[in-house]
């Protein structure tokens, strides 16, 4: 996503943060993913919304994690 140095980018509303850990979760918890393994991918997606990805793209890279895929870059 490109930006121009003038536009600030704003953090994430806790709502959204928490719908992102809430859908990781609950995939890590179907397919019975270790902590380890549930941490790592709730870590990449909060980066990915840090870096300004959207909110499905953040999802997409956690779950990424959890399939042991490699991530693409944004």
């Amino acid at each position: 996503m490109a930006t121009t140095p003038n536009v600030i980018r704003l953090p994430a509303r806790p709502a959204v943060l928490q719908s992102v850990r809430r859908a990781i979760n609950a995939r890590a918890t179907s397919i019975h993913a270790s902590e380890a393994i549930r941490t790592r991918a709730v870590n990449t997606a909060m980066a990915q919304l840090h870096d300004g990805a959207s909110t499905g793209w953040a999802i997409q890279s956690g779950l990424r994690v959890l399939r042991g895929l490699p991530q693409v870059p944004r």
